[in-house]
């Protein structure tokens, strides 16, 4: 062997290892979602895989059933969840109704009203009757941001946009 070549291998496989097998998964982690990633294994050990829950967390962000975290954008009521099939429930997000943050949920007909004090609320619906921003509720992540048209929608704006419940076309 020629002198040096020992060296040139030792400094490609030194790089190898800290770029490949140390820096690219710390670099991974830092772009990770600590909160996601907590519901996703919290959601894989410990529920059924029968049971979805959805969360609404504060009153700016949310899990749908399927597991997906985002942060919401509107200032006006939107619609959380409907049963479009059997029209057995609905659950209404109301932002800045004037007597501050509330729930409107209707359950066969019975309506209260909810003044959360910013507390993590679950939501259990039923299994593919649903829709709204809480998601589908059918165990595919796919379809997640369906629309009230049925058509789907890429854009987090436009989906948070498509589910508002305007009051009198003010919103």
């Amino acid at each position: 062997m020629p002198n040096g070549q020992p060296t040139l291998y030792m400094t490609n496989l030194t790089n190898y290892l800290i770029e490949e097998k140390l820096m690219k998964p710390l670099h991974s982690l830092y772009n990770t979602n600590l909160i996601m990633e907590y519901y996703r294994f919290k959601r894989a050990m410990m529920e059924s895989p029968f049971e979805h829950h959805a969360l609404l967390i504060g009153y700016r962000h949310l899990r749908t059933f399927d597991g997906r975290l985002y942060s919401l954008t509107s200032k006006c009521s939107i619609l959380l969840a409907q049963d479009f099939a059997h029209n057995a429930f609905t659950i209404v997000l109301n932002l800045n109704s004037g007597h501050g943050n509330s729930l409107y949920v209707n359950m066969d007909g019975t309506a209260i009203v909810i003044y959360p004090e910013h507390k993590l609320l679950p939501f259990l619906c039923f299994l593919g009757a649903s829709a709204g921003l809480f998601g589908t509720n059918d165990n595919e992540a796919g379809n997640e941001w369906m629309l009230p048209d049925h058509s789907y929608e890429d854009s987090l704006q436009e989906f948070i946009h498509a589910w508002q419940v305007s009051q009198q076309g003010k919103c």
